[in-house]
């Protein structure tokens, strides 16, 4: 972990026997160090949430025993790491290299499926959040994060990336953020391929002050129970065409026909585009858009073009078809909106 990959480097060595005697040094051998496949610790784990401007600090808080009048609101900033994996992760020689500095300690397991939040300061986190949040050894203080964004960067070893990306305060990143009292919170963190530097991959907390160590979206079975009596993930109880895993992921009542939250398509400067909205909160509900000119082929999309936040909490996303309308372009679009269970 001394060394990064694809770099040179020159080594000595001498040794030292039972009595004490060093021997002299050897002749120096260069070497270019070979790579470090980081695939697997990025296939497993996320970034899932990121406090990078705290709320003030509450007059309990200040008037807690443990507070320190010196501290700022800065002092609850915390960056929480997840495994999405079926299996534990060894986080020896992982570290934030970049917008902070922390390396977790020789011999760190996070558990499958588990999270651990990186603070700035423990105690303080601890006032507002209590000490059940499974946190990690020591802190990144005095590093602190950038309240007008900055790149992040979480490396094996001494720099090899496993996640390197910058986060924002402007939109369409979330501005309630931004020293609004909510965190954010990655919508989809078992998107596979995902990037952490799209801003629209990102929305803000549903709870003031974040989530950190848990997960704020609402499973199948904790939206099902609202709607006693529903069928399962194909079932449709309304008869509206819609079966019940479509209308958990696009944030609709079950057993109220409607068709009013189907995509739309349209275009904007001449251009397609597809529009639909959904509900961030639907956890083990994959969201993708897909393209196609034949109904055969389908592609991904790139990022949406826009997002509209609405009053009940749900996105309305418009994205762009890959191929302009016009007399040089396939004479047919299609897309769809994909709804899968990871």
């Amino acid at each position: 972990s001394a060394v990064r990959g694809g770099h040179t480097y020159r080594a000595r060595v001498r040794h030292k026997n039972s009595t004490g005697r060093w021997s002299f040094w050897s002749a120096p051998v260069q070497f270019i160090a070979g790579s470090v496949d980081t695939d697997a610790l990025a296939n497993a784990l996320r970034i899932t949430e990121i406090n990078y401007n705290p709320a003030a600090p509450t007059a309990a808080e200040t008037a807690n025993a443990g507070w320190n009048p010196l501290w700022n609101a800065q002092q609850f900033e915390f960056i929480e790491l997840a495994n999405l994996s079926a299996q534990a992760v060894d986080l020896t020689d992982v570290r934030f290299t970049k917008g902070i500095d922390y390396d977790f300690p020789s011999g760190f397991q996070l558990a499958a499926g588990a999270r651990v939040v990186v603070c700035k300061n423990p105690a303080a986190f601890a006032i507002r959040y209590g000490g059940a949040v499974p946190v990690a050894p020591g802190s990144y203080d005095p590093d602190s994060l950038s309240n007008s964004g900055e790149e992040l960067k979480l490396s094996y070893g001494a720099g090899t990336a496993i996640f390197e990306f910058a986060y924002g305060t402007q939109t369409p990143w979330p501005s309630s953020a931004d020293g609004g009292g909510a965190s954010l919170v990655l919508i989809q963190p078992e998107k596979p391929g995902l990037d952490h530097g799209d801003a629209f991959e990102w929305r803000a907390s549903r709870t003031a002050y974040g989530s950190p160590g848990g997960d704020d979206r609402t499973s199948w079975a904790e939206w099902a129970a609202g709607y006693p009596g529903i069928g399962g993930m194909t079932a449709d109880d309304d008869r509206d065409g819609l079966v019940n895993l479509m209308e958990f992921a696009l944030g609709t009542d079950p057993l109220q026909p409607s068709h009013n939250a189907l995509p739309s398509a349209g275009l904007d400067n001449g251009l397609p585009v597809f529009t639909s909205t959904y509900n961030p909160w639907a956890s083990g509900a994959l969201r993708t858009v897909e393209y196609s000119y034949d109904l055969s082929n389908w592609t991904g999309s790139a990022p949406p073009i826009s997002r509209a936040v609405n009053a009940d909490g749900t996105f309305t996303d418009t994205w762009r078809s890959p191929a302009p309308a016009g007399s040089s372009a396939p004479a047919r679009h299609f897309a769809r909106l994909k709804v899968t269970v990871p």
